[in-house]
């Protein structure tokens, strides 16, 4: 997911070894672009990007625009960039075909995944919520994890990656292939032990595998996990699973509806 951040031209990495002002600057509105091809941003929008409060910023930012180009094209000359064209009193990235990015495939996978589902394609949904998961153990801009301008996309990209591991664990149960959601829903708690979807998934694959005594302790310890480490209690949700795991009652679960705290 950006990390590490890398550029190359006909197989070749370019910008590297750098750390001028000037080219420190250029790479973080490259990152800015590429979250955001095609939409046209102010001077004053993309000086905020790179120099946020600081003085001359239209200064800044021509300097750094010049950078840019020359990092991108630098058999340029006068011809205008191909890249970064002038919209009016803005700017626009255009990647005309010539660049990706595993940020657009994440997306391009949680669409797809989404539209299989809807089409009753599990198995390609499941495939593409896979490929999600490994791009998903990636950090986000790791280089830029105190930037505030990727602030607002690294919370909505780690929204969307985890909806999107929350499907599979779903897709995992619906389809019986209980050895997949067990890892996969264990990988979720490594990284967040109080991950609520993770552990239901933990107990309903017990469950499922004929042990619904385990299931029952499992979320039984979380419950008790939540009041003493935060003061909190769990959804409502945990709770209406222990009841059905108690009630003997046959466990069904839909592939469509995602796992949720109220």
């Amino acid at each position: 997911m950006f990390g590490p951040f890398t550029v190359l031209r006909d197989g070749e990495t370019i910008g590297s070894g750098g750390s001028a002002p000037s080219l420190t600057a250029a790479r973080t509105l490259l990152k800015w672009f590429l979250i955001h091809p095609q939409v046209s941003f102010s001077s004053d929008e993309l000086a905020d990007v790179i120099a946020p409060g600081k003085s001359n910023p239209r200064n800044r930012l021509n300097r750094t625009l010049h950078a840019l180009r020359d990092y991108l094209e630098p058999d340029r000359g006068d011809r205008s960039s191909v890249f970064i064209k002038k919209t009016g009193a803005g700017y626009v990235f255009d990647p005309g075909g010539s660049w990706e990015v595993d940020f657009w495939q994440a997306r391009r996978l949680i669409s797809a995944a989404r539209q299989a589902r809807q089409a009753g394609d599990i198995e390609a949904a499941i495939r593409d919520l896979e490929t999600v998961a490994q791009l998903d153990a990636r950090v986000f801009l790791p280089e830029d994890i105190y930037t505030e301008a990727f602030a607002d996309t690294r919370a909505a990209q780690e929204r969307a990656c985890r909806d999107a591991r929350v499907s599979l664990l779903r897709l995992y149960l619906s389809s019986d292939m209980l050895p997949q959601a067990l890892a996969s829903a264990l990988a979720m708690l490594d990284q967040d032990p109080y991950d609520e979807a993770a552990v239901m998934t933990v107990a309903v694959a017990h469950a499922m595998g004929g042990d619904r005594f385990a299931g029952i302790q499992i979320l039984l310890e979380f419950r008790d996990r939540l009041n003493e480490d935060l003061g909190i209690s769990p959804s409502s949700d945990v709770h209406r699973l222990v009841d059905h795991l108690r009630s003997g009652d046959p466990i069904r679960v839909s592939p469509a509806p995602r796992l949720r705290r109220d």
